[in-house]
């Protein structure tokens, strides 16, 4: 057995360590949860501020978009709400594949979007690269 092998091997062993303390983990805080005292807390909650929650959310993540718009003004001008839904379509594949993709994934989708990758390509072809 190669070098190679015996670290894949080992590898696989911490990711079943992993998986089982966290499945532990996860069962021991479920169990101490009171459910009858959850679902009272739920029912006597003021819907109001559960509805502040989600609108907070999406508002942060708005301004994030600008964020974003400001850092690629120099490259494109590129509209808040095209970045929002590009940082939403991230959050929603990291959802998907938990192996923190998110920032991978909004990259290249503002870079698709906006045409980004064919103008680095046509900026590396025009200088000879």
């Amino acid at each position: 057995m190669t070098e190679g092998m015996r670290k894949n091997k080992s590898r696989g062993w911490w990711a079943v360590i992993g998986g089982t303390l966290s499945i532990l983990a996860l069962g021991w805080i479920l169990w101490r949860v009171d459910l009858e005292r959850l679902r009272q807390v739920v029912v006597e909650a003021e819907i109001g501020y559960a509805l502040l929650v989600p609108l907070a959310l999406a508002v942060e993540q708005l301004v994030r978009g600008w964020k974003w718009r400001q850092l690629l003004h120099g490259i494109k001008s590129v509209h808040t709400l095209r970045l929002f839904g590009a940082i939403m379509a991230g959050y929603f594949a990291n959802f998907l594949i938990p192996l923190g993709i998110s920032p991978i994934v909004r990259s290249w989708l503002v870079a698709r979007l906006e045409g980004l990758l064919r103008d680095r390509q046509a900026l590396c072809w025009g200088k000879g690269l």
